[in-house]
């Protein structure tokens, strides 16, 4: 029986210290649906310390109108101080360019947009965008987005 505790305690120290150091350093700031206050807008751009540097990649999969959630986007976050600001609209079925996919992986912040949640996830699925965005979140990006953008978040 001590044994057995023993055994149990040294797994769950040796577990603690294995999730203590592959811990995710990113953040989600996931917002509803409708507008985003300037405040909000600002307090996801100091998350993101992107006052010190580091830009923004916004993903505009989710909408009809995906170069308009581009440039709206765009022109938020412009408004609030910021000019490192890029997007792209990956296309299910596209040959992805890997500098592309680089600069996905490498933001300090990535924003999804608004629209049908199961349009981007077409558009992604299988693709090294999800991979991507996992390996930013990994290294300390924020991945924010906004309705169909903040229902992509979820595991399920």
């Amino acid at each position: 029986m001590k044994n057995s505790i023993l055994l149990f305690l040294l797994f769950l120290i040796s577990f603690q210290n294995y999730a203590k150091h592959n811990q995710a350093k990113g953040k989600l700031f996931i917002i509803g649906g409708g507008s985003r206050p300037d405040a909000m807008v600002n307090r996801l751009i100091d998350e993101a310390n992107l006052r010190q540097g580091g830009y923004v990649f916004i993903l505009p999969m989710a909408s009809e109108v995906a170069d308009s959630a581009i440039i709206w986007s765009g022109v938020q976050f412009y408004k609030n101080g910021l000019t490192n600001i890029t997007g792209y609209n990956f296309k299910a079925g596209e040959i992805l360019d890997k500098i592309k996919v680089d600069s996905l992986e490498n933001a300090a912040l990535i924003y999804i947009s608004g629209g049908d949640q199961s349009r981007f996830m077409k558009a992604v699925e299988g693709t090294p965008v999800i991979d991507a965005i996992h390996k930013a979140y990994q290294k300390g990006a924020v991945i924010a987005g906004t309705s169909a953008g903040a229902a992509v978040m979820s595991n399920k």
